[in-house]
């Protein structure tokens, strides 16, 4: 796959923000790793903690959905935890950005 439609990819999704936060999924640091493969797009949703309320999840994953559906390819999306590091840059970003629960 071509580098241009990666970067299309990367760009559209920063369209997905976050249901609580003023701020785009990727400028919080939970879009990891995206690449493609076979018609695929794969990343990792990296959360900030594993109690993330079901309805959140769901709502980040149906943003990162209804923003690549143009693209035409199925989504490969793994779940991780934020390491130590990642997880104090996002508190930093959420409590700069925080618009209280959708």
């Amino acid at each position: 796959m071509s580098d241009d439609l990666l970067n299309k990819i990367t760009q559209t999704l920063n369209k997905t923000k976050h249901p609580s936060i003023n701020a785009s999924l990727p400028q919080l640091g939970m879009v990891k790793d995206v690449k493609i493969e076979d018609n695929k797009v794969h990343m990792i949703l990296n959360l900030p903690f594993a109690g993330i309320p079901e309805n959140i999840r769901k709502l980040m994953i149906g943003n990162i959905q209804d923003v690549l559906n143009p693209f035409g390819m199925n989504i490969k999306l793994n779940l991780a935890i934020m390491n130590e590091e990642e997880k104090q840059y996002f508190l930093k970003v959420e409590t700069a950005n925080w618009k209280g629960a959708p």
